[in-house]
């Protein structure tokens, strides 16, 4: 739901952006943040902020506009960050990591189920993706979406334009908005 893939994040990295601000004057590097999203956020034309928290529809509607909510957060957060000067302290990224194997398969049917384990990859194998997020600042510029080299779901992460609703910068600040009222509270930069 977008409460668990969207909102979390955002209350998180809002509690303990005044410790990733201090990261470069500790250890030399800029901090990171990484925006996990998924390939979910293509399927879906946008976020209907009139309903986005109430609406009761197909789990799968609810995570794709979760997922769109995390590369928008990506977008709007780092425009703060630029304009606040302080795109040099704290980076953000966002990506599709990959197809992995979850528990997110228990619900399928029992004929579809074995394809979606023999098409995924397990998850120690996957995480590098994110790692590789958090840490390769030149080659991950912050800003920048990637997903897997190969059919989107195995390999590296490459970069690449996230779908076009990502891209709606109207639609980004409208997120950053709404979830500000949503949360009760200020991201403080």
């Amino acid at each position: 739901k977008v409460r668990q893939c969207h909102l979390g994040h955002f209350v998180f990295n809002s509690h303990i952006f005044k410790l990733l601000k201090k990261s470069k004057s500790v250890t030399g590097r800029a901090a990171r943040i990484v925006s996990v999203a998924s390939l979910g956020h293509e399927m879906t034309k946008g976020i209907d902020f009139d309903k986005w928290l109430t609406r009761k529809t197909d789990v799968g509607y609810c995570y794709a506009d979760a997922k769109l909510a995390n590369v928008q957060y990506m977008f709007a957060l780092k425009r703060r960050l630029e304009s606040a000067g302080i795109a040099d302290q704290v980076t953000i990224t966002s990506l599709q990591p990959g197809y992995a194997r979850s528990e997110l398969y228990d619900g399928l049917n029992r004929c579809l189920r074995p394809l979606a384990l023999l098409m995924s990859t397990p998850p120690d194998t996957i995480a590098i993706n994110p790692v590789r997020h958090a840490i390769d600042l030149e080659g991950i510029p912050s800003g920048t979406y990637t997903q897997c080299k190969r059919l989107k779901m195995y390999g590296p992460p490459v970069l690449t334009i996230p779908a076009k609703p990502a891209l709606d910068e109207a639609a980004q600040e409208r997120l950053w908005i709404e979830t500000e009222k949503v949360v009760g509270e200020a991201f403080a930069l």
